[in-house]
């Protein structure tokens, strides 16, 4: 993005209409909420807020039991009651995640897109969450 655009592969690929970028850093949800599709909401309504004049939506799913800030916090990882599985296997999952809303990788970065002229802007989340029923 050294021009102040987007490569050319990356806005061939994901047609990348407007210049901004949202990231969205990352999603903490909490054990009672969970299985909710809380973040699922969460996430589509950051969008609807503050994705307007964005082409694109970034982010790199990463468990935050492996981030040092939350390892490093016994408090913090008891409070979250996060699962008790493999960094690799945390990773995947939450890859999964991601792409199931729409999010694709940006090659082997960890980085994840979301091109906002192909997520259909004007569906509201209730009408997102219809039509996955």
């Amino acid at each position: 993005m050294e021009s102040g655009y987007p490569k050319e592969e990356i806005q061939n690929e994901f047609e990348v209409v407007d210049l901004d970028l949202l990231i969205i850093d990352y999603v903490t949800i909490y054990p009672e909420y969970r299985g909710l599709r809380i973040a699922e909401d969460a996430i589509h309504r950051t969008i609807d807020i503050f994705g307007n004049g964005c082409g694109l939506v970034a982010c790199k799913p990463w468990p935050l039991q492996f981030t040092p800030s939350v390892a490093d916090d016994q408090e913090a990882m008891k409070r979250l009651a996060l699962p008790n599985v493999s960094k690799g296997e945390a990773i995947r999952k939450l890859r999964s995640y991601w792409s199931r809303l729409g999010f694709w990788p940006l090659g082997n970065t960890g980085i994840y897109l979301l091109s906002l002229s192909q997520r259909g802007c004007d569906v509201s989340s209730q009408d997102r969450r219809k039509g996955l029923q």
